[in-house]
This record gives C-alpha cells, structure tokens and sequence, in this order.
C-alpha cells in the first residue's frame, strides 16, 4: 500500500490477486483513473501479503475497490458489478 495515502481526504484502494484474470483486466482502468484523479491516493492492496487489510475491510472477492473519505468507506465495488459493466470501462 501507498504510505502516502494516509495524508489524503480521499483514498481509492484496489484489492488485488496478482495471479487473477479480472485482476490484469482491470488494472489498465485503475491506472487512468489514478491519472485523471490527482487528488485521490490510489492503492493496489495485494490480499496474499496484506491479508489484516482485506480482513480489516472484510474483502471477499478480487477485484474489490473500496471508496474512502475522512478515513470512512464510503462506496465498495466487487468485480461482479464491473464485470456486469464492462463495456462502459
């Protein structure tokens, strides 16, 4: 995890598998949103060696993007919704 995304209001994390499929598909898109989104700290969070985080935010399915503000979650994202969505990404 990205140490200076403490500092941030607003945090995107990417909870990741390195060896999935949707994982390596979707990693392009969270690359440009880190891109276009400046004032966002964006995270990827590998499950296998930062197991206490994706326990501390109960993770259960890669990919998952969790939305925080002021240190709250304020939206989560699991792969089945972006799978169904695929073609707007």
């Amino acid at each position: 995890m990205v140490v200076r995304a403490y500092f941030y209001l607003h945090q995107c994390l990417d909870f990741t598998l390195y060896y999935t499929g949707p994982c390596h598909a979707i990693a392009p898109f969270f690359e440009r949103l880190s891109e276009t989104y400046r004032h966002v700290a964006f995270a990827k969070v590998d499950v296998v060696n930062q197991d206490s985080v994706s326990k501390k935010y109960n993770v259960t399915a890669m990919p998952t993007f969790l939305f925080i503000k002021n240190k709250t979650v304020v939206d989560q994202v699991k792969w089945e919704s972006l799978f169904q969505d695929w073609q707007c990404i």
